[in-house]
């Protein structure tokens, strides 16, 4: 009886272990998407890039629905921050 209570205290002190690296592994990966979602918001306005010259680079895995979409939120983000 004993062996098998020290086998669970084991498997729950690893299972602990193994879940704070994978929490530890996710808050980082959260972490960087949130910087690269950043920056390529940051460049397409401080740049000017048009919704035309975007569509052919970065909505290209897109569906040709998708990038309609796209295009026209584009679009609408360059109107409403005045063009630039």
């Amino acid at each position: 009886m004993k062996a098998l209570e020290d086998e669970r205290k084991q498997m729950l002190l690893e299972w602990d272990d193994t879940f704070e690296r994978f929490r530890l592994l996710y808050a980082r990966l959260s972490k960087r998407v949130k910087q690269l979602q950043g920056s390529v918001t940051t460049e397409d306005t401080q740049a000017g890039v048009s919704a035309e010259e975007t569509a052919g680079t970065s909505l290209s895995a897109l569906t040709p629905r998708q990038q309609m979409i796209q295009t026209k939120i584009l679009e609408r983000r360059r109107r409403v921050n005045g063009g630039s």
